[in-house]
């Protein structure tokens, strides 16, 4: 069954006659939810699937960012032949088939440390001196910790871009859940149907990617600063910032 609602029949018993009619509501198909992929670390320069490039400018200056991520949601689907039988959903369209991928493409979080920062040998790791004082703010982050600061905020269990995406994923914005429920009534055209369907499908994406967007992925480490490799003093926060393009 595609469309719930109110059956009503009229049954005859000894001569008189009962009305009689129940709701039937249509339960979802079971394993349509897309499952959330785990964040892939990677390395500086690695191409995304949509082409974005998780790269950096060396040596990181102040304000610049030192971590970067993306986020790829892939989709496609099968429509299914209009019912054909002669019961209550005679002529409905719906989905047959979800998939998170379309064709050679397929859904990735991943996510890379700036080159310089990746090497604990490079001048501007060797300046993360690690002399922080929490009491007076002066000093500087240790390497160490911007690390796995930067790991923390890109692809973290909790409050991460990767986190944002999960919990996206988990609820009524998942794209596979989405599309189980697509159909439309008898006489809609195949194409139109279709359109509908994308339509609703790229909402959800758009709702997925919206944590994302550009006035939400710079964010700021204000302390423990950082050290550029170039400036002997303390230097602005230095933004660890995510980049998604969609």
């Amino acid at each position: 069954m595609v469309q719930g609602g109110t059956v009503s029949v009229r049954v005859r018993q000894g001569g008189n006659s009962y009305d009689l009619s129940r709701y039937i509501s249509v339960t979802a198909r079971n394993n349509w939810q897309f499952a959330t992929v785990n964040p892939a670390q990677q390395s500086a320069g690695y191409t995304c699937g949509n082409g974005y490039i998780l790269s950096f400018s060396s040596p990181p200056a102040p304000g610049q960012r030192i971590g970067a991520c993306c986020l790829v949601l892939a989709w496609s689907f099968t429509r299914a032949p209009a019912i054909s039988d002669n019961g209550p959903n005679h002529g409905y369209l719906y989905v047959a088939t979800g998939s998170p991928t379309f064709g050679n493409a397929h859904t990735e979080f991943s996510w890379a440390l700036h080159q310089d920062l990746a090497n604990a040998s490079s001048t501007f790791s060797l300046a993360q001196c690690g002399n922080y004082n929490p009491q007076t703010q002066t000093g500087f982050i240790s390497r160490a910790n911007l690390v796995a600061g930067t790991e923390r905020h890109e692809a973290g269990s909790a409050n991460s871009h990767w986190a944002q995406y999960s919990a996206a994923n988990s609820g009524a914005n998942n794209i596979g859940v989405v599309l189980e429920a697509q159909i439309a009534p008898p006489g809609t055209s195949t194409e139109v149907f279709w359109i509908s369907i994308w339509n609703s499908a790229q909402t959800a994406s758009n709702s997925t990617i919206a944590p994302h967007s550009p006035s939400s992925r710079v964010r700021q480490i204000t302390t423990p600063r950082a050290r550029s490799s170039t400036a002997q003093s303390i230097t602005t926060p230095i933004s660890l910032a995510n980049e998604v393009v969609i």
